[in-house]
This record gives C-alpha cells, structure tokens and sequence, in this order.
C-alpha cells in the first residue's frame, strides 16, 4: 500500500465520519421555535420590556399560528 491509497483511505473515513454528523442534524421541526430558557431574571425582565408588543397588520394561517405559538 502506497501513501496515495493511504491518503484515499483516510478522506474516505474523513468524509463518511463528516456524513454521519449531518446525518444527526437538525430535521427542521423545532427550528424556528428552539431557544433556552432564560435564567438569569434581569436579563429575562429586559427581555420582556423589550418585547411587549407585537403588532399584526394582515390575517394569513400562517401568521394566525404564529400569533397563537407567542
């Protein structure tokens, strides 16, 4: 065995390990809605100052749901 096939060997676990991570990725379900709970309780009360009103122009279902979810 060469250094080329020894080369070709070590990409190809590169690669197979590098799929099998994206293949553990995200599906997209709780993407737009994933966060952590805030603990520190200053920066929560902040936060909720910042975010007290949220204001809606158009009914769409799309924007019914995410007026529900918040």
């Amino acid at each position: 065995m060469g250094k080329s096939f020894t080369k070709k060997i070590l990409w190809t676990a590169l690669l197979v390990l590098i799929s099998c991570s994206v293949s553990m990725a995200e599906d997209g379900y709780e993407f737009w809605l994933r966060y952590h709970r805030i603990s520190d309780e200053s920066i929560l009360k902040e936060y909720r100052q910042l975010c007290r009103d949220i204001v809606v122009t158009e009914s769409t279902p799309i924007l019914d749901s995410a007026i529900r979810r918040l």
